[in-house]
C-alpha cells in the first residue's frame, strides 16, 4: 500500500506541475480501474480493494494539489506587493552637554 501510495503522489505532482485540473478525472478514473483490477487478480478482499482504490485516488489528488502549489508558489512571489517596513520613530538626541 506504501507503494501505491507514494507512487499516486508522485504521478499526482507531476500532474499538478504540467496540466490542468481536468487531467485528474480521467487519471482518478484510471487508478481506480487499476486499482481494483489488480487487486482482483491478487486475490485481495473487497475491503482492501476498495481501501487500495481510496488511497490511490486520495495520494492522486493530494499530489496534483502540491505540484499545483509548487508550479504557483514562483508566480506569487513575483506578483506579491512589497511592502516598507515600519519606520520607528528615532529619539531625539540632544548634541548640547547638560
Amino acid at each position: 500500500m506504501s507503494t501505491l501510495a507514494l507512487v499516486a503522489l508522485m504521478a499526482g505532482f507531476v500532474l499538478g506541475m504540467r496540466y490542468g485540473f481536468f487531467i485528474l478525472i480521467p487519471t482518478t478514473v484510471l487508478a481506480i480501474v487499476m486499482t481494483v483490477t489488480l487487486g482482483l487478480a491478487h486475490g485481495d478482499t473487497a475491503a482492501s480493494i476498495a481501501l487500495g482504490a481510496l488511497l490511490a485516488a486520495a495520494c492522486l489528488q493530494g499530489g496534483y494539489f502540491a505540484g499545483l502549489l509548487a508550479r504557483l508558489a514562483p508566480v506569487a512571489m513575483r506578483t506579491a506587493p512589497r511592502h516598507k517596513p515600519l519606520a520607528l520613530p528615532q529619539p531625539k538626541i540632544s548634541r548640547h552637554a547638560h
